[in-house]
């Protein structure tokens, strides 16, 4: 699978179709984070009652495949994309800036708006609806008698544990709550 997908990169750096730089950086990291914690082992932990032996002989031969081919083969990749593809791609992160970028990009915003914005119409509402919002946060802040700028009262807020859930279910009830009301 490596050497397929390392094939398939390559003819994307020919072609100048890479990915943003930023993407591949955040790859590499989490595949050396997979390797450092030997988590590609994972498999082996279950959450049913039935144990896994790791003296079984198929479950041996398992752990063997993942040290002695995946693992190696996985370093090499790694390898692969700090050194040979990473500073292949682009530093840009929109794909505007791909060949044949702009078109592709009007066809994404006209498939997501069903044909009624264009780029340029897109971004306007988008400028219009941040300016809502902040007018909505700088009503907000009177109310609260906020002293500071809106820069001050976002970080304020984002460092609330208050205004944080604690945990996923917390969240989820909540976006569930949000979606009866809509």
């Amino acid at each position: 699978w490596f050497d397929i997908a390392r094939e398939n990169m390559m003819e994307g750096v020919a072609s100048k179709m890479t990915p943003p730089r930023l993407s591949i950086e955040k790859v590499v990291s989490a595949l050396e984070e997979v390797l450092s914690q030997k988590s590609y082992k994972g498999a082996l932990s279950t959450s049913s009652d039935k144990k896994i032996s790791r003296n079984d002989p198929g479950v041996r031969m398992y752990v063997e495949t993942l040290d002695t081919i995946f693992a190696p083969a996985l370093k090499k990749f790694i390898v692969f994309l700090k050194k040979d593809y990473l500073p292949k791609c682009r530093k840009s992160i929109s794909m505007r800036d791909l060949p044949g970028g702009k078109k592709m990009y009007s066809k994404k915003v006209e498939v997501f708006t069903n044909g009624f914005l264009t780029p340029d119409k897109a971004h306007e509402k988008g400028l219009e609806e941040v300016a809502d919002l902040n007018s909505k946060f700088r009503k907000l802040m009177k109310e609260m008698e906020f002293k500071g700028s809106l820069s001050d009262f976002h970080a304020v807020m984002e460092s609330d544990p208050s205004q944080k859930f604690s945990n996923y279910k917390e969240a989820a009830n909540e976006i569930n709550k949000l979606r009866k009301w809509i």
